[in-house]
């Protein structure tokens, strides 16, 4: 039984179909040497390389790869025995092509090697473990991605993305499926995407298209902006700005040094800084906004339904613009005022009083029902204005 299974383990394996190994060649400082070479068939791609990986897929049944090898050695039979020390072993088990690159461990070799894969475009999953740049274009099926210190730029796949990198940008182009991106040291870019996005970065900003699902967006020292998400938008740095387009869902956002603005959110926005300004235009359901130092600006949308809602500053200004017609209950406050005028309202609704005197500064309340009344709008400011206008 066991010389029965160790035989079909055995015809599972597949060897490479043709390979070629190139002459050692002199490059300036460096040799280089060329090793080219087929596996048959497979509907998965799994690579682990010491260097450089590039995928491109191409309407074929079978693999094509080249390894490019590069070193810094005082002799040609020097580079040699270092070329020998590293082989490619190709191979495929069963539906799965494999292409493994051992490592090379040479002090002062400077030791390179890159990877370029021509694969079959229909196959089902490409698992890709890399040193370095990653670049993968026209797979049918999902990329898992990981590199201990390159960029990745992937686009034209039709399932899901998993890349993540120690150090290095991710910019992916249009993408079937859900992604999933995370970088210890650079920006990340989206073109589009038919699922959700999750993406995280440490040091970088991150830069979205469109994303058909849910986005998650945070990174420690950039800024945030995506121009359409069809759902909910999550969204934080702590050292950039936060910019988001249409959202189709809630949107959730919050900087630690940055502006903020939002063009649509029908379904409901919350967002919070310390510094910069808040520009939300076109929002509706609930909407939340807090600025610790700057301006807050709010453009309610006309015929969408409206939910109780607070803006809080501690200076500037809160700007609201309302429909005409809508029906909302206001509640304004500034704590400490110099004059009525630091309460302001187009609509005659509202009534302006000075509620108490602190230090030769009154406090002031407005309030209102508009149309008869509906959700409650909060309005707080400690030490700034607030004004209250008509939607054009």
């Amino acid at each position: 039984m066991e010389t029965k299974a160790l035989g079909l383990l055995l015809a599972a394996v597949l060897s490479l179909s043709a390979q070629t190994l190139g002459p050692i060649a002199r490059d300036g400082r460096y040799w280089v040497q060329q090793e080219t070479g087929e596996i048959e068939r497979g509907s998965r791609l799994r690579v682990s390389a010491t260097g450089a990986v590039v995928i491109d897929g191409h309407d074929a049944s079978h693999f094509e790869y080249r390894v490019t090898r590069r070193v810094k050695a005082d002799s040609e039979d020097e580079a040699r025995a270092i070329f020998e020390r590293s082989q490619l072993t190709a191979a495929r088990l069963g539906p799965t092509a494999t292409l493994t690159m051992e490592e090379q461990a040479c002090a002062r070799c400077a030791f390179s090697a890159e990877l370029e894969v021509r694969a079959p475009r229909a196959i089902q999953e490409a698992i890709v473990g890399a040193r370095g740049e990653v670049r993968i274009h026209g797979v049918a099926g999902r990329v898992i991605t990981d590199s201990a210190g390159g960029a990745m730029e992937i686009g034209d796949i039709g399932g899901s993305v998993r890349a993540t990198t120690a150090g290095g940008s991710i910019a992916l182009g249009v993408i079937g499926g859900e992604v999933r991106c995370d970088t210890a040291g650079g920006t990340i870019s989206v073109e589009a995407t038919r699922g959700d996005a999750t993406l995280a970065s440490s040091a970088g900003s991150i830069k979205v298209g469109t994303i058909g699902g849910s986005l998650r967006a945070e990174t420690a020292a950039g800024d945030v902006s995506a121009a359409r998400v069809e759902g909910r938008v999550i969204a934080g740095t702590s050292g950039g700005s936060i910019s988001i387009g249409q959202a189709g869902g809630p949107v959730n956002a919050e900087s630690a040094g940055g502006s903020i603005e939002v063009a649509f959110a029908p379904k409901g926005v919350r967002v919070e800084t310390a510094g910069g300004r808040i520009r939300l235009h076109d929002v509706a359901g609930h909407v939340y906004a807090a600025n610790a130092t700057g301006d807050i600006q709010a453009v309610f949308l006309a015929g969408a339904p409206l939910q109780d809602s607070l803006l809080e500053a501690n200076v500037g200004t809160i700007v609201v613009y309302l429909p005409p017609d809508v029906r909302m209950a206001i509640e304004a406050t500034v704590d400490f005022a110099k004059g009525l005028n630091r309460i302001e309202s187009e609509f005659t609704d509202i009534q302006v009083t000075q509620t108490s005197e602190t230090a030769g500064m009154g406090g002031l309340h407005a309030s209102g029902a508009l149309n008869g009344g509906g959700p409650v709008l909060r309005m707080r400011n400690t030490n700034g204005r607030i004004q209250i206008r008509k939607r054009q």
